[in-house]
């Protein structure tokens, strides 16, 4: 299911992140680039026999371990947290699971193999992500390296592609380019998201007394009066 090495590269993290829609595998929250961890289906301490057995039960590839990259995903903080020093333990909804990696798999070795097959697009994402890393990423960066990269990796056939890199460096790719989102419009994207979050726990909390009593009825209630 893949080659395997022992650092994970620009360009596989890419692939995983995006093969797998930019969410975490578990949880299938949305991920950020500088935020998500890689995890492995099966845990890399699992012993050489279980592992062995796995591949014949599951039809994987001879070659298949933990590091490959068809046993890679995309993980948030708290799920990766939650199954560290985990260890495989027969769980049936693995044979969906595995299904779901050999679906996706395709696409993300094909990525890999574009961004690695030309010098160019790995030297775009390396500087991108060190622009990432330096938290600069100028509306120049992004015609000039991410516009390229996208259009080359992503393609935008779909449409409008949004690609969240950090929680205030957005870029969405469009059919006719790329449009670098201001830190300001994300951050009153999400002083909306919790306005919106603070309502609706106000509505639910005023919906739940109109179902219990009436307003007023047990201040109007005598004591011992039974009514």
């Amino acid at each position: 299911m893949g080659k395997q090495k022992n650092k994970i590269s620009n360009s596989e993290r890419w692939a995983i992140w995006t093969g797998h829609g930019m969410k975490c595998f578990w949880c299938k929250q949305g991920l950020d680039f500088s935020e998500f961890e890689i995890d492995r289906l099966i845990p890399k301490s699992t012993s050489r026999i279980v592992l062995k057995s796995l591949v014949k039960d599951y039809d994987l590839a001879t070659d298949f371990s933990a590091d490959c990259i068809g046993n890679l995903i995309p993980s948030c903080r708290p799920c990766a947290k939650r199954r560290a020093n985990s260890s495989y333990r027969g769980d049936p909804a693995f044979t969906n699971l595995f299904k779901v990696m050999r679906e996706r798999l395709p696409n993300i070795e094909s990525k890999v193999h574009r961004i690695e097959a030309d010098p160019a697009l790995e030297s775009k994402l390396r500087l991108l992500l060190e622009k990432l890393e330096q938290g600069e990423v100028s509306r120049e960066d992004a015609e000039l390296l991410a516009a390229p990269f996208l259009r080359a990796v992503e393609g935008s056939e779909r449409g409008n592609l949004e690609f969240r890199f950090s929680p205030l460096i957005r870029i969405f790719l469009c059919p006719d380019g790329v449009r670098l989102q201001a830190p300001s419009e994300i951050r009153y994207e999400k002083l909306m998201e919790r306005v919106v979050e603070s309502a609706d726990w106000k509505r639910k909390v005023v919906e739940e007394m109109r179902e219990g009593p009436s307003f007023g009825e047990a201040s109007s209630r005598k004591p011992g009066s039974g009514a």
